[in-house]
């Protein structure tokens, strides 16, 4: 699944042309609806982070999704073509005990994405981020 976006499109509206592709390979794969929603939520994380936190050197974001089934797990690959930026470098897990109102804004998406995730890691690709992680396909 690959998404070459102008940055100035509504990011709702190609949020929902990511997840509806999402789903449809996740139906070709015939993955659990739990998985399937946990898929929905980390897909949602990254794409709303790259819309709205990468930094492009160009107007054009181009995202690329890649679900794969294996024996006991799926890997989804995630990568964008901005900055280099790794989102598990220097995550903060103080901010999961602090009290809302002295936490900064922000750092708790990325958690929740290393959360549901089984495995999670960043690599810098020539001119692209690429995330991979796993899920088990049972609980």
């Amino acid at each position: 699944m690959r998404f070459r976006l102008n940055g100035s499109y509504a990011v709702t509206a190609e949020l929902g042309k990511v997840l509806d592709a999402l789903a449809a390979r996740a139906e070709a794969l015939s993955l659990p609806a739990p998985l399937i929603a946990k898929l929905n939520l980390v897909v949602e994380e990254l794409f709303l982070n790259t819309m709205h936190h990468g930094e492009f050197d160009t107007p054009f974001r181009e995202v690329e999704i890649s679900l794969e089934r294996l024996a006991a797990s799926v890997r989804l690959t995630y990568e964008d073509s901005g900055q280099p930026y790794d989102p598990f470098a220097g995550v903060d897990r103080r901010v999961l005990t602090e009290s809302s109102a002295g936490r900064r804004v922000g750092g708790l998406g990325v958690l929740l994405v290393e959360g549901l995730a089984d495995t999670a890691c960043y690599e810098r690709l020539p001119h692209r981020n690429r995330i991979e992680l796993t899920f088990a396909l049972t609980p």
